[in-house]
């Protein structure tokens, strides 16, 4: 609790200092949000009830075949937890795991190398549940020059 009550005040003062420049404020957390409340001491929920964020993105890093955080439920539980608060939602994406065996997925860690367009269907399924957008982390990953046919087949995707 002494934690928690730390880390909110540091994004309320945080929160005060960017709107007293007139500026949007918000913040990127865990996709998995027990883990953030729980273990990061990160109160979601209080940010959003006291109007401190003006946008949440969750890094919801899984893919549709996860067996531990499937990508749509888990964006459908982000978007039950943003619910009627003031607060827009974006999904983070892992654009680094294209191309790429995922190691803590399981039986699911070819799913980012057998299929090309997870990143696309990611945005289409945010985008239909009502998220305001979307985020890519390594941003660079999609424009690495070395990069892997499949990752330059997903862009393909994203592009279509």
């Amino acid at each position: 609790d002494f934690r928690r009550k730390q880390i909110n005040t540091l994004v309320r003062e945080i929160h005060d200092a960017v709107k007293a420049k007139k500026k949007r404020f918000g913040i990127s957390v865990s996709g998995n949000n027990q883990y953030n409340y729980d273990s990061i001491y990160a109160d979601v929920s209080y940010w959003m009830e006291e109007g401190l964020i003006d946008y949440l993105i969750p890094q919801i890093y899984w893919g549709f075949e996860n067996p531990v955080r499937p990508y749509m439920p888990t964006t459908d539980e982000w978007i039950g937890i943003v619910g009627e608060h003031d607060t827009e939602l974006y999904v983070g994406l892992a654009a680094y795991k294209s191309g790429a065996a995922d190691g803590y997925a399981g039986d699911a860690a070819q799913e980012w190398v057998d299929n090309h367009d997870i990143l696309k269907r990611q945005i289409d399924y945010a985008l239909e549940q009502g998220c305001k957008g979307y985020a890519f982390f390594r941003y660079y990953s999609l424009f690495d020059p070395e990069a892997s046919e499949a990752v330059r087949e997903e862009i393909q995707h994203l592009q279509e």
